[in-house]
């Protein structure tokens, strides 16, 4: 019976090079927004410290966040199930400061509420892309590329793509391995680095 159903087409992935350069414009965008939407500011660096999709991230209450275990607690994600992401050193650190801005906070309430509503607030596009025009990021960065940059780091960093998968919360390895081209550029680096090396030390012998 679903034989006359087509699939869709996935749509590529557009990945980033994430040079010191790239990265830098990005430090230079929460700079930025820390200076006219502050909460915005705090949610590009969570996504960036975290991986974290940004309709997780906005979904937060700190009723989520357990600050002794070090780990955010996701109940609602892609695949439905629960999963738990590390909160590393700058992410605790971000995460205090964010307590600090809230006014009304309590454990019920949510990380990154509206201020228009009893919710939590609603992605923030406008300021994000005056950000990136000001800074000279492209105006096609959106925010889930933000989780591509997470991954791309990651795999840059030499971490196993098996272990970015648990990060991301991907259900298939498949997903992960987009990322793949990128350790094999690095692997590709390090042989040439490899062969000078062993070159320079053979000719020195003769």
């Amino acid at each position: 019976p679903s034989r006359s159903i087509k699939l869709r087409r996935e749509v590529p992935v557009k990945l980033y090079e994430v040079t010191h350069e790239f990265i830098g414009r990005l430090g230079n965008a929460v700079r930025w927004l820390e200076k006219s939407d502050p909460s915005t500011a705090c949610l590009v660096e969570l996504l960036l410290l975290t991986g974290l999709r940004i309709g997780e991230a906005l979904s937060l209450q700190w009723s989520d966040v357990d600050f002794s275990t070090r780990q955010i607690t996701l109940r609602r994600t892609k695949t439905g199930t629960v999963r738990h992401v590390p909160i590393s050193g700058d992410c605790l650190t971000l995460l205090a400061q964010r307590i600090e801005m809230t006014a009304d906070f309590s454990r019920d309430g949510w990380v990154f509420s509206s201020s228009r509503s009893n919710s939590h607030m609603t992605r923030p596009v406008r300021p994000w892309k005056q950000a990136c025009q000001a800074v000279g990021l492209p105006l096609a960065l959106r925010f889930h590329d933000l989780r591509h940059i997470f991954a791309s780091l990651c795999v840059k960093e030499g971490i196993p793509l098996f272990t970015v998968q648990g990060l991301l919360g991907h259900s298939s390895i498949k997903m992960t391995s987009r990322y793949a081209a990128l350790a094999s550029e690095d692997l590709l680096k390090a042989s040439c680095r490899l062969s000078i090396t062993l070159g320079s030390g053979m000719r020195a012998a003769q």
